[in-house]
């Protein structure tokens, strides 16, 4: 948990995010976040250890076995974490469901492509025919989804409007895409993405909130001169991080979108600020070209997958490289024939070009879970609790002396 606050916070990869394969495990971080499983794994795993140590010495000095209290705790909680996990995935047929044809599309764009006039067209050009392919056919889509930086230049400059006016036209949907905003006013540059529906100019915008050190800022510019010189060539200027936490709103329908951008979607406390009690989708749009082919992908995943549990909440995932994908809100890769993700069919990487469709089937009540609402309360009171066990001990020592 401190690691995931401290210096802007990098909740990444605790321990309980190995488990992101276990759905029956995992579905306890809806009431104690990704903290519970960590606890679960670890408090199991130690008491069986010692159980098995207590049990060799009593064999070997021939005393009689004793019950061993804390073994029996520890197996009650795992039978209560599967027993619950078994609870919550089992499909509920009264539920009242609202359908959202979505559409993701990923096209690739190397990290190092040179950006020329010619470069940039082709990327336009791309992005239009992939969504046109689809929008076009009989009902089109609800909504479209274009990953982070999609669209290399400024949002408000007028040839860029114009042509993503043209894809608006090609159908009735949404399209949610990322983008870099220089306002005016203030001077100020944003990592955003930005809800259309029929009209560019009147996109709906959300600013990054939560940006990446060294990648999007960096740390202490102002303070430190020789420090801003020396890494000044990583990031030539800094982005601002926006400070808004409504949900986006889609047009003629109940539906709202938890707007995360790059790594947010592995920060459970950010993402339940957009939470609302109505049918959403939490959307990630997110770049991963800076990583090249490395495990990072997967691991974004991985984290990722337990936002979907802790607010239960549907997710669209839409990289420009990794894993593109769509998650149910129980944490599990929405597979249509034999497919859960944009990948090559010949070689299985993620690394290319494509799309992928899904209608998602977003709960209408949009129930408010115990993690929505308190957060990491669960990993701060084990946090507390250490604390006190390490005064109390620190305190008999003391009074022993």
């Amino acid at each position: 948990w401190l690691r995931g606050v401290a210096f802007s916070g990098f909740g990444w990869n605790s321990l309980g995010v190995s488990q992101y394969r276990s759905p029956v495990l995992i579905q306890i971080a809806d009431f104690t976040g990704v903290a519970g499983v960590s606890f679960l794994l670890l408090f199991a795993g130690q008491i069986g250890f010692l159980t098995v140590v207590r049990l060799i010495r009593e064999m070997r000095d021939r005393r009689l076995m004793r019950p061993h209290l804390d073994f029996t705790l520890a197996m009650a909680l795992v039978m209560i974490t599967v027993l619950y996990g078994i609870a919550r995935l089992t499909p509920r047929p009264d539920e009242k469901t609202v359908p959202v044809r979505t559409l993701i599309v990923q096209l690739a764009t190397p990290i190092d492509l040179p950006v020329t006039r010619e470069t940039l067209e082709k990327i336009y050009e791309d992005y239009h025919d992939l969504t046109s392919a689809f929008c076009g056919l009989g009902g089109g889509v609800d909504l479209v989804v274009w990953p982070e930086s999609a669209l290399p230049g400024q949002f408000y400059q007028r040839g860029l409007q114009e042509r993503i006016d043209l894809t608006l036209a090609q159908g009735n949907f949404h399209l949610l895409t990322g983008g870099d905003i220089h306002e005016m006013g203030t001077g100020e540059d944003y990592n955003c993405l930005i809800l259309m529906h029929r009209r560019a100019i009147e996109g709906q915008i959300h600013r990054k909130r939560h940006l990446v050190p060294f990648g999007e800022y960096i740390p202490l510019r102002e303070s430190f001169p020789l420090f801003a010189w020396v890494t000044g060539s990583m990031v030539p200027s800094d982005f601002s991080a926006g400070t808004n936490s409504e949900p986006l709103r889609m047009e003629d329908s109940p539906v709202s979108l938890i707007p995360l951008i790059c790594f947010e979607d592995t920060m459970g406390e950010l993402a339940r600020d957009f939470v609302r009690p109505e049918p959403q989708i939490i959307v990630n749009g997110t770049n991963g070209a800076w990583f090249w082919e490395s495990a990072n992908m997967e691991q974004h995943l991985a984290n990722a997958i337990f936002r979907a549990v802790e607010l239960r909440r549907p997710m669209v995932r839409a990289a420009n490289t990794g894993v593109s994908c769509f998650i149910d809100q129980r944490g599990r890769l929405i597979d249509q024939g034999g497919i859960d993700r944009i990948e090559d069919p010949d070689t299985g990487s993620t690394f290319t070009r494509g799309t992928l469709t899904q209608t998602l089937d977003v709960p209408l009540a949009g129930e408010i879970t115990f993690y929505a609402a308190h957060g990491e309360l669960f990993g701060k009171l084990c946090g507390v609790s250490a604390l006190l066990v390490l005064a109390g001990g620190w305190l008999r020592r003391k009074a022993a002396r």
